[in-house]
Parts: C-alpha cells; sequence; structure tokens
C-alpha cells in the first residue's frame, strides 16, 4: 500500500492543492485504452451491413409506390369496354326521346367514339368485355316497356364508363409507361368522369 494512502486506498491528503495535483499526475499517466486491429475490422464490417441494409430499404420503397403492368394489355382491355360502351350509348341515342339526357348522350357518343377509334386503331379490339352489352341492351329494353328507361339507362351507361375510367387508372400507377401514355389517359379520365357526370345527372 502507497504510505500516503489509508486503508480504503485514498490519500487523506486528495483535497490539498498538492494532493489533488499528484492525483491528476496520476490520472493522466495511465494509458488510455484504443480500439485493437479486431474492433476496427468488425466497425468496418457492420457500417457496411447496415449500408447495405439501407439500400435495400430505399429500394423496395421507391419500387413499391408504382406497379409494371403490361400496357399494351391494358389498352387492349380498354379498347374492348370502349366498344361495349359504345353499344350501350347507340342504344341511347335510338331510343331516348328528345332532353338534357338525350343531348348529353349523343356528346357521349362523340367523345367516346371518338376514343374507341384512337384505341382500336392502336391496339385492335383484343381484351375480355367486363360487361354484356346484349344483356345491358335487354334490360333497357324492358325497362323502356316499364316506363322507365331514363333512370335504367343513367345507371347503365355509368357502369360502362366507369369500367373505362378503372381501366386507364392502371396506366397512372405503373412505372416505366411512356409520357404520351400517361397523357391520353389522365385525358380520358376527365373527359369520361364529365360524360359520366352529366349522363347519371350529377
Amino acid at each position: 500500500m502507497n504510505p500516503n494512502q489509508d486503508q480504503n486506498g485514498f490519500d487523506p491528503n486528495w483535497n490539498t492543492a498538492v494532493g489533488a495535483s499528484e492525483y491528476l499526475d496520476q490520472i493522466s499517466a495511465k494509458p488510455k485504452s484504443g480500439f485493437n486491429f479486431l474492433d476496427k475490422k468488425m466497425m468496418i464490417i457492420l457500417g457496411g451491413v447496415v449500408a447495405v441494409i439501407l439500400i435495400i430499404i430505399v429500394v423496395i420503397a421507391s419500387s413499391s409506390g408504382k406497379k409494371t403492368v403490361d400496357i399494351s394489355a391494358v389498352l387492349s382491355q380498354a379498347s374492348a369496354q370502349y366498344v361495349d360502351a359504345m353499344q350501350v350509348i347507340q342504344y341511347g341515342v335510338d331510343n331516348l326521346d328528345s332532353g338534357s339526357l338525350a343531348r348529353n348522350n349523343a356528346i357521349a357518343s362523340l367523345v367516346v367514339g371518338s376514343h374507341k377509334t384512337e384505341l382500336v386503331t392502336r391496339v385492335g379490339e383484343g381484351g375480355a368485355s367486363t360487361r354484356d352489352p346484349s344483356t345491358a341492351h335487354e334490360e333497357l329494353r324492358l325497362a323502356k316497356e316499364a316506363g322507365r328507361l331514363e333512370s335504367k339507362y343513367r345507371e347503365t351507361t355509368g357502369l360502362f364508363l366507369q369500367d373505362i375510367i378503372d381501366t386507364l387508372s392502371m396506366i397512372s400507377a405503373t412505372k416505366d409507361v411512356a409520357q404520351s401514355d400517361r397523357e391520353m389517359a389522365a385525358q380520358y379520365i376527365e373527359e369520361l368522369e364529365t360524360i359520366k357526370s352529366r349522363i347519371e345527372g350529377i
């Protein structure tokens, strides 16, 4: 035991100027601990693992926001839906009496017909039908006999137009789609929503 320390290892003079100075000298004289080679190597490995994990998270986050779909398949589906919708709209042209609904339906015939022509020229009339226009025609015929053609026509045409809107909306949720296709889909959707609102009387 240091003769200047008591039985507990403390210097009784630590609180004197001399004792405090000697105590500080002892602390500063102690070797400082540092990282050895293995510690540094482990830190490098851990840092690399963390970096890889962060990169993976960023990639997943950036790719999960948008889906990848076959643009040709989407447009082909929309084309088929346009063909079906035009059959229903044509029924309205042939059977609706004069009035606001008939006028809005005439506008729908022009706009929807223009969309259909552009898509059919591009991708053909392929794609599966979402709704059967023949069934819709029969329901409209029965509604006409019952004196409620207008209300049934508003409902039926709204459904056919909404099918197209839903299909075209897939393009805006698709990555790696040409800007021209995005703009076309956005324009078609806007025009269809306007027509749908007018026909439904909203």
